[in-house]
This record gives C-alpha cells, sequence and structure tokens, in this order.
C-alpha cells in the first residue's frame, strides 16, 4: 500500500472526488500538515494559535477541496488557505506578537515531526519571527515551505518582483540585526 507522502495531487484530487473524503483528507493532513502548521507558527509565533489556525485551515480545505480548479498544485492552495487564515485571525484579533513574550524554542520545533531542525535553525527563525508579516510572510515561504517564487507570487497576489524584493528587504532586516546583536550572519 502506497505511503501518504508518496500520493501525488492529482491521485488525492481523484480520490476526493470518488467520495473518498476521508482518506483524501488523512493524505493531505499527513502530506502537508506540518508544512502548514510550521508556516502558521512562524506567522503567529504561539502554539496554541498555530495548532487552531491549522485546523480552522484544513476544515476550509475540506469544505472546499472540491472547488479547487488546479491552476496552481495543491500545496499553493493549501499555504494560500493557511496564509489567508492566519491574516484574519490577526486582524480579527488586534494581535500583537511580543518577542518577549512568545520566544520560539527546541521544544516547539521538535513538534515537527520528521523535521531536523537546528539549534542554530531555531535561532534564525526566531529572527525571522520578528518581522514584519510583510518580510516575514514570504520569506517564511521560500525558506521554510520551499515556494517558489511564482508560488508566493500567486499565494500572496503580488507581482513576482514584489516578492524578491521582501525576500531581498527581509535578509537584510535579518543581517541588520545579526550585525547590531554582535551574531555571525547565519543566512
Amino acid at each position: 500500500m502506497k505511503k501518504d507522502l508518496q500520493f501525488q495531487d492529482e491521485e488525492i484530487l481523484l480520490l476526493f472526488h470518488r467520495d473518498k473524503y476521508n482518506k483524501a483528507m488523512k493524505i493531505i493532513m499527513n502530506k502537508y500538515g506540518n508544512d502548514i502548521y510550521g508556516f502558521i507558527l512562524m506567522l503567529t509565533k504561539n502554539e496554541d494559535d498555530a495548532n487552531d489556525i491549522s485546523q480552522e485551515t484544513f476544515i476550509k480545505v475540506f469544505k472546499n477541496l472540491g472547488k479547487f480548479r488546479g491552476d496552481s498544485e495543491l500545496k499553493t492552495w493549501l499555504i494560500s488557505i493557511a496564509k489567508n487564515t492566519t491574516y484574519s485571525f490577526l486582524k480579527s484579533k488586534n494581535y500583537y506578537i511580543s518577542q518577549e513574550d512568545h520566544e520560539l524554542n527546541d521544544n516547539t520545533f521538535k513538534k515537527l515531526e520528521g523535521q531536523n531542525i537546528t539549534t542554530n535553525q531555531i535561532n534564525i527563525l526566531n529572527h525571522v519571527s520578528s518581522l514584519s508579516l510583510t518580510l516575514k510572510t514570504p520569506i517564511v515561504m521560500y525558506f521554510y515551505t520551499n515556494c517558489s517564487y511564482d508560488e508566493i507570487s500567486k499565494i500572496m497576489n503580488v507581482s513576482i518582483n514584489t516578492i524578491k524584493a521582501q525576500i531581498r528587504r527581509a535578509k537584510i532586516e535579518l543581517s541588520n540585526i545579526y550585525k547590531n546583536k554582535g551574531i555571525k550572519n547565519e543566512l
């Protein structure tokens, strides 16, 4: 029997359209769940909120998977839903994240199954988390979820050049953070 991670998007959609909703959703959650959760965690810096928003994201996926047109990869569509759900959550709560209040640590990332995240990477992710949402979102999509510029452009609904500029500005801000803290540039 095929492992969930080996299923191609077309096969998952075929299962869904053949009324095997639970099987299709199980595969989607196993294949993309960690990426979605990690992406949301990087935006919120709060494990409880990331869990809640991840659940809400997958409920929306379940309700709307039949409407997926295939204009993008399934992963791109999922991240787009996760981004929109997270942004709605942040706006509805007038959310403010304080670096001191929600420092990410080894235990937070160990919860992401199958991720071999080093202490150095945790430090980088903490610095990324301190960026504005405008810069944090594309850089997390690019480096954490391995989305291409084109995929990020579609998710964010902005031009590829804007995405490139945002990622470049994020790298510059991170370099300045490292310089001000006397840390060797970890990027």
